[in-house]
């Protein structure tokens, strides 16, 4: 064999693995994956949060970090067996946020991410009848306090009153209503 031919096998050769090495690092044999939000746009103090997490073909992928934020306060969690992340609502501050959820992926499958606006309610405190009626926001009881059997819950307490604009409200157990 002459040397111009076993040049051009050699350079040949050469520019095949070249091309095998570049596919192999440059072809990215990951898997794609999706996040979806699973929760309403409007939550408050005490409700579930949660995402899912699938693969290219919708199946849910288990066992995998994801971190959810809303603002400055950051939650990292893990997918069940049903790719489903979840995170209970406490102590966020009331506001609306642009809620970033983040999947950093794995040998096998690609990162991800989302952003899904989500607003957090204000949770107004309950307070007893008690404690209403001593604030002085209503200006008088109308009626006496009886006690209702009520069901399984036992003995509720309850009162017809009025408040300083001449609403007249009934209040029982934790909450009231007009009438």
């Amino acid at each position: 064999m002459n040397e111009k031919n076993l040049v051009k096998i050699l350079a040949a050769a050469a520019i095949i693995l070249g091309i095998v090495f570049i596919s192999v690092i440059c072809i990215d044999t990951h898997e794609s994956t999706s996040l979806s939000v699973k929760s309403p746009d409007t939550l408050k103090d005490g409700d579930a949060y949660s995402v899912e997490l699938c693969d290219s073909k919708g199946n849910p992928i288990a066992n995998q970090n994801i971190s959810i934020s809303f603002g400055s306060n950051s939650f990292n969690l893990t997918t069940d067996e049903n790719g489903i992340a979840v995170l209970k609502i406490s102590n966020v501050p009331a506001g609306e946020y642009d809620v970033k959820i983040q999947y950093d992926g794995n040998s096998h499958y690609k990162n991800t991410s989302a952003v899904h606006h989500a607003v957090i309610l204000k949770i107004e405190k309950t307070r007893s009848l008690d404690e209403i009626l001593q604030s002085g926001e209503y200006k008088k009881k109308i009626g006496d306090y009886q006690i209702v059997e009520y069901n399984y819950m036992g003995d509720m307490e309850s009162a017809l009153v009025e408040d300083s604009n001449g609403k007249k409200w009934i209040m029982g157990g934790d909450g009231f209503t007009s009438v």
